[in-house]
């Protein structure tokens, strides 16, 4: 998964400012059940064992800062709530 942003970074940067743009907007009342569902399937594909850790996607220097800087919040929401 990681190992294609370099090759595909247009789809990796057009997938995840829709997905933090749906999480933002899709349905502002039950925004944290939207970050927390996020949040969790972000933390599951590293329990699987999809990623080695989330931090290949925040630290990858192909992705614009914006967007690392929007996942990380979201992240740490996520874990916020669910602690």
């Amino acid at each position: 998964m990681v190992h294609s942003i370099p090759k595909y970074v247009d789809i990796t940067h057009a997938l995840l400012e829709f997905l933090l743009h749906l999480v933002d907007s899709y349905d502002v009342e039950r925004k944290s059940v939207l970050v927390k569902g996020v949040s969790s399937a972000f933390q599951l594909l590293v329990r699987k064992g999809v990623i080695r850790s989330l931090d290949v996607l925040i630290s990858c220097p192909a992705l614009h800062r914006a967007l690392k800087e929007r996942l990380k919040r979201l992240l740490a929401c996520g874990k916020l709530e669910s602690s």
